[in-house]
C-alpha cells in the first residue's frame, strides 16, 4: 500500500511503470482483447504484416507495392520501410523459437507495448521543459485519459499511427530544448 501511495504523490516514483502495467492488463489480459483471439485491430495492421512478410521473404527495399492484394494492378504502400525496421528486428529475433507466423504475432503484440513505454518516457522528457521535474512525472497518468492516443498503442496495432504520435512528441521535446538552449546545436540537428 505504501508503494501505491508513493505512485500518486510527488515525485510520482513508479507511476510510469504502474500506467504501463495497467495498459498491459487492459489490452492483453482482458477477455475481449483482439490479440487473445489472434486478431489485429484493423486492416492497416494486416497490410503492415503482409508487407513485412514480403520484405523478409526477399522483396526489394525500394519496391513500394503490395503484389499479393491485387496482382494485376498492385497496391502501393503509403508508409516508409523505416517503420518496418523495429518490426523486422523483433520478428527475426522470435523466428528461431516460434516460426515465422507466431513470430509475427508476437512482434505485433510486443512492439506497441514497447512503443507505449517509450511514449511515457517521451511525455515526461518533453514536459520537463515546461514544468518542474516532480510534476512532469505525472504525464504518464494523464496519458491514460487520452483514449484515442492510447488506442494507437494497443497490442496488434502496428500501423504507423502510434509511431507518428511518438515522433511528434519527441519532435516537440527536441524543438523545446532547441528554443530553450540555443547554444546546444545537438537539439537543432535532431529536431531538424
Amino acid at each position: 500500500m505504501r508503494l501505491l501511495g508513493a505512485i500518486f504523490t510527488p515525485p510520482f516514483r513508479g507511476l510510469s511503470f504502474a500506467v504501463w502495467a495497467y495498459f498491459i492488463v487492459c489490452f492483453c489480459v482482458h477477455p475481449h482483447s483482439l490479440m487473445l483471439r489472434g486478431d489485429l485491430p484493423d486492416a492497416d495492421d494486416y497490410m503492415y504484416l503482409a508487407q513485412l512478410g514480403d520484405w523478409l521473404g526477399g522483396q526489394n527495399w525500394f519496391d513500394n507495392a503490395q503484389h499479393r492484394l491485387d496482382p494485376l494492378a498492385q497496391v502501393p504502400i503509403d508508409f516508409s520501410r523505416l517503420t518496418q525496421l523495429p518490426m523486422a528486428a523483433l520478428t527475426l529475433a522470435f523466428i528461431p523459437f516460434s516460426g515465422k507466423a507466431a513470430a509475427s504475432l508476437l512482434m505485433a503484440m510486443l512492439l506497441p507495448l514497447l512503443l507505449f513505454a517509450i511514449l511515457l518516457f517521451a511525455l515526461r522528457w518533453t514536459a520537463d521543459m515546461a514544468m518542474n521535474q516532480a510534476a512532469s512525472r505525472a504525464t504518464a497518468f494523464v496519458a491514460i485519459f487520452a483514449t484515442y492516443l492510447v488506442y494507437q498503442f494497443s497490442p496488434g496495432h502496428i500501423d504507423h499511427h502510434g509511431l507518428t504520435a511518438l515522433l511528434v512528441i519527441l519532435g516537440t521535446g527536441f524543438a523545446a530544448r532547441m528554443l530553450c538552449q540555443p547554444q546546444h546545436l545537438r537539439w537543432r540537428w535532431v529536431a531538424d
